[in-house]
């Protein structure tokens, strides 16, 4: 990716100068060029920090101006970086924190339980993995409820504001929230399984036995029979039943992200396509 540093393309690195690490460096320094590249990505473009290499498309292609040529240039460009994350090559994150909708990045292939109970989500693991990894995290907060969340998807399954309240379930637990396998639904709508495994519905855990593909997966694997279903995704294992006394996850109730799972003794073990 090219950077303007004067004539009808505007200096960028002037412009930005200042939030470099070592402002005395020009763009033609290697180091320098990658981060001033980023930080035109991210402060001119709008482009997100730390989330998944598909999530900044719109922002190279707004990089690189409008029309077939840019999108096309775009396209090439995520395409790299996607093969490039596959053979281990992780980038540099422009910022170290994360909020509610994002999900920091972590080398090689296993997520990582933190002590507040979010999950990070491997380098190494496909978009759709890391993404699911961010569904889970926007629903460690809310409470068991028996039936919970399996209202409008509309708002159920929303991947930016999942609220359970259109359909709260028996709030066992002091208010709505999530069962089993509205939770697991979810998960599998934030990587995109909406249609092609749910039918842009919420499944409860008797349909989940019959989701995907027969077997285990080597990234996402889900377990179900008639009274439970849980997911497990880059290692880590989603599950409403497991967390009590479960360290690193405190004992409360809720989807929460944990070392292990319910299972699998009992359970029909399934899997996402190509995961």
């Amino acid at each position: 990716m090219q950077i303007g540093v004067g004539g009808a393309s505007g200096d960028a690195y002037d412009q930005l100068r200042g939030d470099l690490p070592d402002p005395s460096l020009g763009p033609h320094d290697p180091t320098t060029s990658i981060e001033l590249a980023a930080l035109v990505l991210i402060k001119d473009k709008g482009a997100p920090a730390n989330q998944p290499i598909s999530a900044y498309l719109p922002a190279v292609t707004a990089y690189n101006g409008t029309g077939p040529a840019a999108v096309a240039y775009a396209n090439r460009v995520i395409a790299d970086a996607t093969s490039y994350a596959g053979d281990g090559v992780s980038a540099v994150s422009a910022c170290e924190t994360s909020d509610n909708n994002s999900t920091l990045i972590i080398p090689g292939d296993q997520a990582k339980i933190l002590p507040d109970g979010e999950a990070e989500a491997p380098a190494n693991a496909p978009p759709v993995v890391q993404e699911m990894i961010a569904a889970g995290n926007r629903l460690i907060h809310f409470p068991y409820s028996w039936g919970g969340g399996h209202g409008d998807p509309a708002q159920t399954m929303s991947q930016t504001d999942p609220n359970p309240a259109h359909w709260p379930g028996d709030q066992e637990n002091g208010g709505p929230g999530y069962d089993c396998s509205s939770a697991t639904s979810y998960v599998l709508w934030g990587g995109g399984y909406r249609d092609s495994l749910l039918g842009g519905s919420v499944w409860d855990s008797t349909e989940l036995e019959n989701v995907g593909r027969p077997g285990p997966g080597h990234w996402v694997t889900i377990y179900a029979n008639a009274g439970h279903a849980y997911i497990e995704v880059a290692g880590i294992y989603l599950d409403t039943a497991a967390g009590e006394g479960n360290l690193p996850n405190p004992p409360t109730t809720g989807p929460r992200w944990s070392l292990r799972g319910t299972g699998p003794a009992g359970f029909v073990v399934r899997h996402p396509p190509g995961l």
